[in-house]
C-alpha cells in the first residue's frame, strides 16, 4: 500500500497553487474550473480542493534537498517561520515550520549529513 495524496481544502486555489509551486511542487492535473489541482510532490501528491479550510488539524511535512534555500525563498516572498529552526542532532535532522496562505502548518526538514 502507498499513500497517494493529501487533500487540503482551500478557499483560493490559485493563491495556494502559487505558494506550493514556490516549494517546487509541479502540477499533475489541473481541473481549476472545478476547483481542484493535483500537485506532484516527489513520490506522492498534494491535492488543493476549493472548500473551507480547517487548519490546526493537519500538518504537511516535506523533506527538502536544501532547507536553507527553501527558507530563504519563502522569506523573500514574505512568509515568516512560525517557530525557530530546530536542529535535532540525536535524530539527525533540521526542521522549520511555516503557515501556508490558508494557515495550514507546513513543516520542511532535511537530514544532517
Amino acid at each position: 500500500m502507498k499513500l497517494f495524496m493529501v487533500e487540503l481544502s482551500v478557499p483560493d486555489v490559485a493563491l495556494s497553487l502559487d505558494w506550493y509551486q514556490t516549494l517546487g511542487l509541479t502540477v499533475a492535473k489541473d481541473d481549476s474550473a472545478n476547483g481542484f489541482i493535483l500537485l506532484n510532490a516527489a513520490e506522492g501528491h498534494l491535492a488543493l480542493k476549493r472548500g473551507s479550510p480547517s487548519p490546526g488539524t493537519t500538518a504537511v511535512v516535506f523533506e527538502v534537498g536544501d532547507l536553507d534555500k527553501a527558507i530563504e525563498t519563502l522569506e523573500k516572498r514574505g512568509y515568516k517561520p512560525i517557530r525557530p529552526l530546530k536542529t535535532d542532532e540525536e535524530e539527525g535532522y533540521r526542521e522549520i515550520a511555516f503557515h501556508d496562505p490558508n494557515n495550514y502548518e507546513i513543516r520542511l526538514f532535511d537530514w544532517i549529513d
